[in-house]
This record gives C-alpha cells, sequence and structure tokens, in this order.
C-alpha cells in the first residue's frame, strides 16, 4: 500500500512535541508490576522515534545487491525489481504505547498496554507498514509475572517473487525477459503468552536473582494472490534463564523453536535439466538450462534458535548489551521439483551490540548496531526466483524513548 510523503513528517513533530513537553515529576514514579497495586489506576504513554540505516533491506546475495541499483533491460521487462527501489534504506519507526495499570488479580498489579507503530523507508516508499498491537500484564505471587499479548500488520511487502514465465520465442528456454515477477504481500498476525517465575531471590549477602521464563505463541503469514502458497503458520515454544546481579550486571539465555505449517501448491518455477537430470521442456534433451515448470511446493520447516544476552552497567545512566544469536532452519518438502526448498537448511548469526543513557527522568537515547549472515546448505540456487539467498546485513540504530506518567 502507498503512505502520502507528508504523513511522516507530521508524526515527527508529534513525537518530537511529546518528548520536548515535561511530565509532572510528581507523578513520574512507576509501579512496580510485581507489587501489589493498592494505588489509584495510573496511565503511562511510551512515545518511541526511531531511525534504522539497513544495508540489506530485501535479504540480497551480495551479486545481487548491484543488479537492484542498475537492473538489467530483463529485470525492468519481467518486473523483478518493481516497487524496490534500493538494497539500502534508512527507516523511521514512530511508536505510541498507553500502559493503563491498576490492581488486579489479588490486589496485585495488572496492566493492559495497546500500542501502534509505523515504519517509513525513505528509499523503498511501498515497504512502509503500520503495525497494532495489544499486551495484558498480570503480576504474581513471588514477583512472578504473566503476559498475554497480540499483533497484527495489516499488509507488508517483502519483495517480489516469480509468479509466471512465457516463452515467447517458443525455444523451451526462459529468458530473464520472459519471467514474470509480482509483489510478494502478506498480512501478519501473532498471539502468546509468556510466563516469567522467580527461582532464587536476591538477598543482601548475595544480590543475585535468578529467573526462568517460557513462552508459547502462534503466528501466521497469509500472502495475496498469487503467492497463497508461502503462506506460513503454527506455534513456537521458548524457554530461557536469566541471572541479575543488582543492576550491574545480567545474563539471559534463551532457546526457541517454531513449527511453521504451508500447504503444499504448484507454482511456475525455471530450473535447470542438468539438475534433475530430466527432460523438462519436452524436446528430447536433458541439457536445457532455464527451463519453466509447473510444480509443487512446500515450505514447511522448523525453525530453532539458541540466544544469548548480557547486560552491563557503565554508571547510573549509562547501560551496554551484548547479543547473540544462531538460528537453524529445516525445511521437511519432499517434492521433487522443489528446487527452493527440498534437502534445504539454513543457519543464520546475528550479533548486536546496544548503548543505552537516560538522558532525563523520562528521556533515554539508544545507539546499536546489528551485524548477521546466512548460509544455505542445499544444492541448487534459487536466486532467479526471488527466493531467500546466501547473505550478509548490518543495521546501524539511533532511538529516543519519552515516557510519561499521570494519575487517571
Amino acid at each position: 500500500m502507498r503512505h502520502p510523503s507528508g504523513l511522516v513528517p507530521r508524526l515527527v513533530a508529534v513525537v518530537l512535541a511529546a518528548i520536548v513537553v515535561p511530565c509532572a515529576p510528581a507523578e513520574a514514579q512507576s509501579v512496580t508490576p510485581s507489587a501489589p497495586a493498592t494505588l489509584a489506576w495510573r496511565t503511562r504513554v511510551a512515545l518511541r522515534a526511531d531511525a534504522t540505516y539497513d544495508d540489506n533491506v530485501f535479504l540480497l546475495s551480495p551479486l545481487r545487491k548491484p543488479d537492484l541499483a542498475a537492473p538489467s533491460a530483463g529485470d525492468v521487462t519481467s518486473g523483478r525489481f518493481r516497487g524496490m527501489e534500493k538494497a539500502n534504506d534508512i527507516i523511521t519507526g514512530l511508536d505510541l504505547g498507553v500502559e493503563f495499570r491498576g490492581p488486579g488479580l489479588g490486589g496485585r498489579s495488572f496492566a493492559l498496554t495497546p500500542s501502534v507503530g509505523y515504519e517509513w523507508y525513505a528509499q523503498n516508499h511501498e515497504r512502509s507498514n503500520v503495525g497494532f498491537g495489544v499486551a495484558v500484564e498480570q503480576a504474581l505471587p513471588h514477583q512472578s509475572l504473566l503476559q498475554l499479548h497480540g499483533d497484527l500488520v495489516p499488509s507488508y511487502f517483502q519483495k517480489n517473487y516469480l509468479s509466471d514465465a512465457v516463452d515467447a520465442n517458443l525455444d523451451g528456454i526462459i529468458t530473464s525477459a520472459e519471467r514474470v515477477y509480482s509483489r510478494g504481500e502478506f498480512r501478519g498476525t501473532g498471539i502468546g503468552v509468556d510466563y516469567r517465575h522467580r527461582l532464587r531471590k536476591d538477598t543482601r549477602a548475595s544480590p543475585t536473582s535468578l529467573w526462568l521464563n517460557v513462552g508459547g505463541a502462534y503466528s501466521s503469514k497469509h500472502f495475496d494472490a498469487p503467492f497463497q502458497g508461502r503462506d506460513l503458520t503454527g506455534p513456537t515454544a521458548s524457554i530461557g534463564l536469566e541471572m541479575d546481579r543488582g543492576s550491574a550486571f545480567s545474563l539471559e539465555v534463551a532457546y526457541s523453536q517454531d513449527w511453521l505449517d504451508a500447504t503444499a501448491a504448484t507454482q511456475v518455477m525455471v530450473l535447470d535439466e542438468t539438475d534433475f537430470g530430466q527432460d523438462l521442456n519436452g524436446n528430447a534433451t536433458i541439457t536445457d538450462q532455464n527451463v519453466r515448470v509447473v510444480g509443487t511446493v512446500d515450505r514447511s520447516r522448523v525453525e530453532r534458535a539458541a540466544s544469548g544476552r548480557l547486560g552491563l552497567a557503565l554508571g547510573r545512566h549509562t547501560a551496554l548489551r551484548l547479543e547473540v544469536e544462531h538460528r537453524r532452519r529445516s525445511f521437511s518438502s519432499t517434492e521433487p521439483l522443489d528446487a527452493a526448498n527440498r534437502g534445504r537448511r539454513d543457519r543464520r548469526n546475528q550479533f548486536g551490540v546496544t548503548l543505552t543513557r537516560d538522558l532525563s527522568h523520562h528521556l533515554r537515547m539508544r545507539l546499536g548496531v546489528q551485524r548477521g549472515s546466512q548460509r544455505l546448505d542445499r544444492l541448487i540456487g534459487t536466486a532467479g526466483t526471488g527466493e531467500v539467498d546466501d547473505y550478509t546485513k548490518t543495521e546501524f540504530q539511533a532511538g529516543l524513548k519519552c515516557t510519561c506518567l499521570s494519575t487517571k
């Protein structure tokens, strides 16, 4: 969907105005989620503005990124990069959350937080999107916490994918200009539950606490036609341990697993006969390259991720966070011509460093960098169809968050 260019400046002005307007100091104390909520209901408004420089928005391989900057005549005719203006971009994110906190079960703290966010891409306007979320939080005995959350992204342009191929000269070979690419746009939804349980309480003699975090979620992606075969739905389970040593040090390790199911569907593919040892275009040879084939694909997979996070205090108002994650994806397709998914194994590593500093009681600054790379373990390349390929990705982030609390 398209977004008017004047919307972003207005939203930025609103956020900056909210940051500049001071909140009343007497109302600035937040309610501890685990403490009994005996006071009156309070409302906390959180405004966040982020700017992110992303050097590989569409997860292109190193060989493909120059093609987007200077597409060939065939890529222009096929529409391969239509709406994909730049491989890199600056994304402005604006988020507004309103938390209503008061007494819940057993007099303990309860919170309801609806939120809305907007991402504006400076170059790739087609990717700009809006998202909605809601979270319900209930404090439990022994500082434990239960949270329910849901989110919705009505429309998100992922990239263009191969939708057809037309052999105009009837030679049995598909050139780049004879391919047809269409927008891969989806609607995303998710709902989940998280539980945080204290395993060890900190004491004056040993100021170290230990927490168990477990969670479950169910998510779905539903693509617009003609890419219904890309729909993915399924559950996620996660477990993690977190150790806190006061405000000076924290360490968290976590593991998650996603079971994502897709309905096997037919689609147009462009394959090389030499990869399959078959005559795919009916001309009695098995050596042709780039042949149009209609076959069945299955994108079902299991994703497993292990992550770690280390937090260090660098003073009263400054903190440093180091993050690392390793993810593996295993595709379960057994379709004989499913070159993109049959036997496919992905490995992705991500590293991140984030520095936060409290500029005032209500205003926090964040600076960060993220680096990621993915490698696909499979025999047949699929970059020509628009599928994800090996890539590297770097993001630089800067943001401000303003939080104001008032009595309702």
